[in-house]
């Protein structure tokens, strides 16, 4: 009786020390995730067509815990693109890259038809810096996956990486508030965008 009343101690011990390493891990999962999105901003959630006539502003303010300047933050979006196998659409503008989205007349993302490819652009310094992403799925949607941290950007496609790129010396800052400008009135692409997120990692010290 006294060994059984032993060995009830010893496994009673032991379960709680199972439960509380399970629900410290857990309590840190949480807090690890909660850290890392805490700054996201949702632009888009159901899908819109970027037709002829759509353009739209949006204001991404400072939130208290931010700094005035990020050099870590991600775009995310899904993208579905149309087969249309010539420029009957798009008539004299069938070669000209169609803007999807601009981030403070700093950094655009904008598609080209006649190329089917995306392209990053990064303006520092009154320099161009271009990252381009050649044949894009068509008549699929596809998510688009943009990282930059500090001089690094990498660029996922459906979550296979697709390009990365590091810029030789300024990394491409952005400035609150962030003014946000989707598409471009009679020069858009056709396509459609949704689940537009833009996320920050900086915090103040």
């Amino acid at each position: 009786m006294k060994r059984f009343v032993q060995w009830l101690g010893i496994i009673i011990i032991v379960g709680v020390a199972i439960i509380l390493y399970e629900l410290y891990k857990i309590n840190n999962k949480r807090t690890h995730t909660t850290n890392i999105n805490k700054y996201v901003k949702t632009l888009i959630t159901t899908a819109i067509m970027f037709d002829s006539g759509y353009e739209q502003q949006y204001i991404i303010a400072q939130e208290a815990q931010q700094p005035t300047q990020i050099y870590n933050y991600q775009i995310k979006f899904d993208i579905l693109i149309p087969h249309i196998p010539s420029n009957y659409l798009w008539k004299t503008s069938f070669n000209q890259y169609k803007t999807l989205m601009t981030f403070n007349n700093q950094f655009d993302i904008s598609y080209s038809p006649a190329n089917n490819e995306l392209q990053l652009r990064f303006i520092i310094d009154a320099v161009n810096n271009i990252i381009t992403i050649k044949h894009i799925p068509i008549l699929v949607w596809n998510t688009i996956d943009i990282t930059i941290k500090t001089r690094d950007v990498s660029i996922l496609i459906n979550n296979t990486l697709a390009s990365v790129y590091k810029f030789p010396s300024i990394p491409p800052y952005l400035r609150f508030p962030i003014s946000v400008k989707l598409g471009r009135i009679n020069n858009n692409f056709l396509g459609y965008v949704k689940n537009l997120k833009f996320i920050s990692f900086d915090k103040k010290n």
